[in-house]
């Protein structure tokens, strides 16, 4: 038991010293790290606290390749490096190490308490950049329903039969970071682009993020769709909210080519009654 608390104990004192290095003292350092004829124990404990830093600050750009891109990486980690002390990593997995990043950046912004339009744009270029791109992260491990998906509409189907896959995410943001983002993992070199509201739809198919931007409808629409689960329930909450006419969004969602067959191709549907 005296052997299995110290060992507690030293891990607790390890993880401490990784996370906080600035607040460990040389005589802890000096009981808990062995020291070598080249090294003192100090000099040994840093080795640890630059790697484990270094590392966790490369699954970070991992994570965030575009707002790293548009930072700079000195920036970024400096960024990275204020979140890490505040959200210090809690799992094994490094997977959910960038989680709060995104919501960091909006708390800690340096406009905060100014009025919306008077906060500066590129900041908020930066934060919506940085939730775009944890959603696309989590899209790889999300739950989904790759071996579901409906791939053809049948004569006698009725469109209330229709349900939404579960691996899609919506984002509206301030700015077209989805263009950015794009540009970014194609090794091109993208410029800030002007403030335009922007509606972006990612949806997993055959196990590849797909990325599709919509016009404000057909946003609003799919929104609603997975909130009821239902496309006559979505298409009144549109009508009611959006105030659109009733026959022709019909008729857009219907026509072939419209909305339903875009939907089909681009993976959003999965079969009845899973």
């Amino acid at each position: 038991m005296h052997n299995s608390n110290t060992l507690k104990n030293i891990q607790h004192w390890m993880q401490q010293a990784l996370i906080f290095p600035g607040q460990v003292d040389k005589k802890s350092i000096d009981i808990n790290v062995s020291h070598t004829s080249q090294l003192t124990a100090s000099e040994s404990l840093g080795i640890y606290q630059r790697s484990y830093y270094a590392r966790l600050l490369s699954c970070l750009r991992e994570q965030y390749p575009a707002l790293c891109y548009c930072l700079g990486e000195s920036v970024f980690n400096a960024f990275a490096q204020d979140y890490l002390f505040e959200y210090p990593s809690n799992s094994y997995s490094l997977h959910e190490l960038g989680e709060r990043f995104p919501s960091y950046l909006q708390k800690t912004r340096p406009d905060a308490e100014l009025p919306e339009k008077k906060q500066e744009a590129w900041i908020n270029f930066m934060i919506d950049l940085a939730y775009f791109e944890r959603q696309a992260f989590i899209m790889f491990d999300a739950p989904g329903d790759e071996a579901n998906l409906l791939e053809k509409l049948s004569d006698n189907m009725d469109d209330n039969q229709l349900k939404p896959q579960r691996a899609i995410a919506l984002i509206s943001t301030r700015f077209p970071v989805a263009n950015y983002y794009c540009q970014v993992r194609d090794n091109q070199s993208p410029k800030l682009p002007p403030l335009h509201t922007t509606y972006t739809v990612l949806v997993r198919k055959n196990y590849k993020t797909r990325l599709v931007t919509m016009n404000e409808l057909e946003y609003s629409l799919l929104k609603n769709f997975i909130e009821y689960s239902n496309i006559t329930t979505a298409i009144n909450q549109v009508i009611t909210v959006n105030g659109v006419n009733q026959v022709e969004l019909m008729k857009d969602w219907s026509k072939p080519k419209g909305i339903r067959e875009q939907w089909l191709k681009l993976g959003v549907f999965k079969l009845m009654n899973r």
